[in-house]
């Protein structure tokens, strides 16, 4: 018996987490998570909430600092008149938002189609496409700008088609400069979401695509009744989020034109009243800070309203 019991190895006892451990992990983890959350939430309240908050009183203060409505009435007397700087950027700004919308994210959507279903040559095309975010904004629209000029491939396939090149130059002429910077942003706005909606697309089950392949469904029938239905939180998300943001919408100006031709837009406008000429003028703060608060009041109605659409329609869960 006592052999058996000394053959016997001894149950060895299992001693109880140590709480006060668990508990400093748990500190860690707290202390952790606190210093990770410091630079984003510095960053809300000195950039955005702070900024915002002034900005709301600057719009209805003078020069001086006096309450006044002063920077409202030079605002809307601008927009009434029909030569003024803002009418104009207005107009630029819509047209890049009309362009970036209409044409440029279907296109993308398009071209992402035929990427995922791998078409001859797709690594390619996926390449050529993405390129402009890889290359400097500074080298491609130097490149533009070279390529447009008489004799040049661009400036001779203009020709061709029968379009003479302004004396100036096409960036140098009012009448062509705003539309020759809405058409070099139709290359490069193509690879604006590419990823995104890339990534919707690979989503998608495959068995759904094969069954409708083998009922006959063609490849446009399949973008349109199957590929968006199916990526369609993906794309009115990206579309309210583009709509959050259409006093925004413009083009690479400052490096094309610097704001001449009458290609101003909105926001490169707001940028030129605060730092005209390179010098920063605090004179103009308030006034820019009325012009977007005028502006917010009307984005934001147009921004629900675009997010009630997109409610509109079913999404489909897969």
């Amino acid at each position: 018996m006592e052999e058996n019991n000394m053959n016997q190895s001894p149950q060895t006892e299992k001693r109880p987490d140590n709480p006060n451990k668990s508990l400093t992990i748990k500190q860690s983890q707290l202390i952790f998570i606190s210093v990770a959350l410091i630079v984003p939430i510095a960053n809300w309240l000195v950039f955005y909430l702070y900024t915002h908050i002034s900005s709301i009183f600057m719009a209805f203060q003078d020069m001086t600092g006096k309450w006044s409505m002063i920077n409202f009435e030079t605002f809307y007397e601008d927009l009434i008149d029909p030569h003024s700087t803002i009418l104009l950027s207005l107009k630029n700004t819509l047209k890049y938002f009309l362009h970036e919308r209409f044409i440029l994210f279907p296109s993308g959507v398009i071209v992402c189609f035929f990427i995922y279903k791998k078409i001859a040559g797709y690594r390619f095309f996926r390449i050529v496409f993405y390129l402009p975010n890889i290359i400097s904004s500074v080298v491609m629209i130097g490149v533009f700008k070279i390529l447009i000029q008489e004799g040049q491939p661009i400036g001779m396939l203009v020709q061709a088609l029968g379009v003479e090149i302004p004396t100036q130059g096409f960036l140098g002429s009012s009448a062509t400069a705003t539309n020759t910077i809405i058409w070099y942003k139709t290359y490069v706005g193509l690879a604006g979401s590419f990823l995104i909606i890339s990534g919707a697309m690979a989503r998608i089950p495959v068995e759904v695509l094969e069954s409708a392949r083998l009922d006959g469904v063609g490849p446009g029938r399949e973008l349109v009744s199957m590929i968006i239905p199916l990526i369609w939180p993906t794309l009115s998300t990206l579309t309210i989020l583009a709509c959050t943001g259409i006093l925004g919408a413009s083009g690479p100006i400052l490096l094309m034109t610097g704001g001449g031709y009458g290609t101003n837009t909105i926001s490169f406008y707001m940028y030129q009243k605060v730092w005209n000429g390179g010098a920063q003028t605090a004179s103009n703060y308030n006034l820019v800070s009325a012009i977007g608060l005028c502006f917010t009041v009307v984005v934001v109605p147009f921004v629900y309203f675009i997010r009630w659409l997109a409610d509109k329609i079913p999404a489909v869960e897969y």
